[in-house]
C-alpha cells in the first residue's frame, strides 16, 4: 500500500521550465561500486516553498554525468528525476538544503537506479560540520563548492551501493517559476487544474486505464502501469478504490490550485493532513502529472 500511496498521494510533480543552457563549471567523479562515473553537468535552483509541502525554502544542486532539462529542479517532488535514474538515462547526486540556515542540514540523493524497482534511490542526511559539502558560497548569484565523501566500508542496507564522490562545481542559480494564480475554496474546486485530477482519478477508480492514458502525461501513466503491473489489475484496483475517494467527496476535498505558468499544483485536504497532485498544460488541456 505505501507504494501505491506514493504515486496518488507524493507525487506532487510540476512541469519542465524551460532555461537556456547554464554557464555551470563542474569536474570530478562519483565513484558507485568502484566504478568512476564522470560528472560534466551542474545546475542549480532556489525553491522557494509557496506551496507549503517542503521543509521550507531549499537550494537544489544536480550534479549529472549527462545533460538534462535544469527545469526537471522545479518540480516540487522530483520524480521525474527518479524515473530517469531508474531508467538508467542519468547518474549523479541531487543536493538539498537551506543555504541561509546553521548548522547547515544537507539532504542528498544518489541517482543510481537500485537493484529492486521497488525500493527507493539512496539517500542521506548530513548536519553540521560532518557535511560533504565543503568551501560552498553564493556569490554573484552562484553556488560554488566542493564535495568530499569517501566510499563506505559497509552498507547499512545489502542492495545499497558503495558510493563516493569527488566533485568541485559553480553553477548559476535559477529562480522558481513565480506563481500566475492562486486560487481557493470553491474556485479552486471548480478549476480546469481541480477537474483534470478529477477526471484522472475517477478513470482510475473505475478501471478504465485507456482514459486515464489519455488524461495523464506518459511519465504519470507510466508509474501507473509499472504499479498495476507489480500489483495485479485486481489487488491494484482494489487499492485505487481504499484511496481514492468517489469524485464528488474529492471534489469538496480539494482547497487550494496554485499555478505557475503551465504547471499546476493541486491542494487536497484529507484526514490525514494535506497532499498534492500536480497538473500540466499540454497544448491547451491540463492533464495528470
Amino acid at each position: 500500500m505505501q507504494k501505491f500511496v506514493l504515486f496518488f498521494s507524493a507525487a506532487c510533480l510540476m512541469a519542465s521550465t524551460c532555461f537556456s543552457e547554464p554557464a555551470a563549471d563542474v569536474k570530478g567523479n562519483l565513484e558507485i561500486n568502484g566504478t568512476q562515473v564522470p560528472i560534466k553537468f551542474a545546475y542549480a535552483l532556489q525553491h522557494n516553498d509557496e506551496e507549503g509541502f517542503l521543509d521550507g525554502p531549499e537550494l537544489r544542486i544536480l550534479l549529472s554525468d549527462r545533460e538534462v532539462d535544469p527545469g526537471l529542479l522545479s518540480d516540487l517532488v522530483m520524480s521525474r528525476l527518479d524515473t530517469l535514474a531508474r531508467e538508467k538515462k542519468i547518474r549523479g547526486l541531487i543536493l538539498k538544503f537551506d543555504p541561509k540556515k546553521e548548522p547547515r542540514e544537507l539532504h542528498g540523493t544518489l541517482l543510481e537506479a537500485p537493484s529492486s524497482p521497488q525500493a527507493s534511490l539512496p539517500f542521506f542526511t548530513q548536519s553540521g560540520d560532518s557535511t560533504s559539502l565543503k568551501k560552498f558560497e553564493i556569490k554573484d548569484g552562484k553556488a560554488s563548492g566542493v564535495l568530499e565523501e569517501k566510499p563506505s566500508e559497509e552498507n547499512f542496507f545489502p542492495d545499497t551501493p558503495k558510493y563516493g564522490y569527488q566533485i568541485t562545481f559553480t553553477a548559476p542559480i535559477r529562480q522558481a517559476d513565480a506563481i500566475t494564480a492562486h486560487l481557493k475554496g470553491e474556485e479552486a474546486a471548480k478549476s480546469p487544474q481541480a477537474q483534470a485530477v478529477l477526471a484522472y482519478e475517477k478513470a482510475c477508480r473505475e478501471g478504465r486505464m485507456e482514459d486515464a492514458e489519455k488524461l495523464a502525461t506518459p511519465g504519470k501513466f507510466g508509474e501507473l502501469k509499472q504499479a498495476m503491473e507489480q500489483m495485479g489489475k485486481a489487488t491494484f484496483l482494489e487499492q485505487v478504490k481504499q484511496f481514492i475517494p468517489e469524485t464528488a467527496v474529492r471534489e469538496k476535498q480539494i482547497k487550494e490550485v496554485i499555478v505557475r505558468g503551465k504547471h499546476a499544483t493541486v491542494v487536497i485536504t484529507e484526514e490525514g493532513g494535506r497532499i498534492c497532485a500536480g497538473v500540466i498544460d499540454a497544448g491547451g488541456t491540463w492533464k495528470a502529472d
